[in-house]
């Protein structure tokens, strides 16, 4: 688990065994992964700063095993991490606050409230009515049922078009052919764990297990909502704060596949986030602009481009050129560059902060249990960057790229739909 960037999923299923626990802090140590091992070691009681018998397994034997687990190496590569990775301004760092109560909701909504921009994100807790080594490897009875559903879809599909003696490549205009996730966030048969969780409604998680974490960012702040605790202490506060907020026709909310967030905060509180006719605001939550959704149309939009600049002879071929300028004329977004557009891959917003800011995201801290209080700092600094990278992103965007951003996010998102 740990090879596959999956070492939070690796502790948990470690329970208790401190053999198991242990075992994983010497794996990301093999793995050069000093930073988190050194956290995890903390999180485990495990001393790295004194010695002992390696036999043991214990902080001096992994020292001594492994000259890379002490301070000054693990620091080297906490700073070699932090350069490599785009990180939260310092001043935006500082400002970041968790909210658990009425009183810091009611604070949060003030802040925002008269922002042009926010930005959405929301981490979800582990499935805890899955057993626990497929809770560890992020998959649930709910993925493999969904998953083999959605086989079954394919097929008849498949079959009603071979009837009809049709060639019809389904999915081939929905977003989700070239919908970018994180890399990290899909499973080895390139399944979307978040939406193979959806796909069985009729099974949904209790809301403790929905949405752990909610985060709601401007350009200088970011709040970090614990969902479930406003849930249980302050339901009827939810509806006239942040409701309020999401509904506001003046705040444009920036999200990335931000739609399935939606629709779970609409199942959880109707009042504050569903469709008017359930209850819901009569505004609706909106305007959101889907980066995600804005990025698969620049890149469709750009490789159509190519397609035209390069038919030969009744023939085409997109790698005919190499020639970006050439092959798309019309448009110079990101989204236009050959590595992006020729990509078979779903892309995340790792990689669409690194082609439009220059860096990547630390995406490591992302199987964490986000349901876990006190969270950690690395689990507060991930969640708040989810967030407010989506405000800096459609920054640059407006500022560089405004008239392709416009003609790609015309459609918004209204309700989860």
């Amino acid at each position: 688990m740990v090879e596959k960037g999956q070492s939070e999923a690796a502790l948990r299923y470690a329970g208790d065994d401190s053999t198991l626990r242990h075992a994983v802090v010497q794996r990301l140590i093999e793995a050069g992964d000093a930073v988190t091992a050194a956290e995890y070691a903390g999180r485990i009681g495990l001393d790295v700063s004194s010695d002992g018998d390696a036999s043991l397994l214990g902080a001096g034997a992994l020292k001594t095993r492994f000259p890379c687990f002490s301070a000054e190496n693990i620091e080297a590569a906490r700073r070699a991490r932090r350069d490599a990775h785009l990180q939260l301004p310092d001043a935006v760092a500082r400002a970041v606050t968790f909210v658990d109560d009425a009183a810091g909701l009611a604070a949060a909504y003030e802040a925002l409230k008269n922002e042009q921009v926010i930005g959405l994100d929301t981490e979800w807790a582990a499935d805890l009515a899955v057993d626990a080594e497929d809770q560890a490897l992020g998959f649930g009875t709910r993925a493999r049922r969904a998953g083999k559903k959605r086989g079954r879809r394919r097929r008849a599909r498949r079959r009603a078009c071979d009837a009809d003696g049709e060639d019809h490549a389904v999915g081939s205009d929905a977003v989700g052919s070239d919908a970018s996730v994180d890399e990290a966030d899909t499973t080895e048969e390139g399944t979307s764990v978040k939406d193979t969780e959806t796909n069985n409604k009729e099974s949904a998680p209790a809301a403790s297990s929905v949405v752990a974490l909610l985060q709601v960012a401007s350009a200088t702040r970011v709040f970090l909502l614990d969902f479930p605790a406003l849930l249980s202490r302050c339901p009827d506060v939810i509806a006239p704060t942040l409701g309020a907020l999401l509904s506001d026709e003046k705040t444009l909310k920036a999200g990335f596949g931000v739609a399935e967030d939606l629709r779970r905060l609409a199942s959880l509180h109707k009042e504050a986030f569903g469709a008017s006719k359930d209850g819901g605001p009569n505004a609706g939550v909106g305007p959101v602009v889907d980066l995600q959704h804005v990025w698969a149309a620049g890149t469709r939009a750009a490789r159509a481009d190519a397609v035209a600049g390069g038919r030969q002879g009744g023939r085409w071929s997109p790698r005919d050129s190499d020639d970006a300028e050439s092959l798309t004329e019309r448009l110079r977004g990101p989204w236009s560059s050959p590595e992006h557009y020729r990509r078979k891959h779903a892309v995340g917003l790792s990689a669409v902060s690194l082609a439009v800011l220059g860096k990547p995201l630390d995406k490591s801290t992302r199987m964490s249990d986000w349901s876990q209080r006190p969270l950690t700092e690395r689990q507060v600094l991930y969640a708040a960057l989810d967030a407010w990278v989506l405000v800096e992103l459609l920054r640059v965007l407006r500022l560089d790229h405004a008239e392709e951003l416009d003609r790609f996010a015309k459609e918004v998102t209204l309700n989860g739909e």
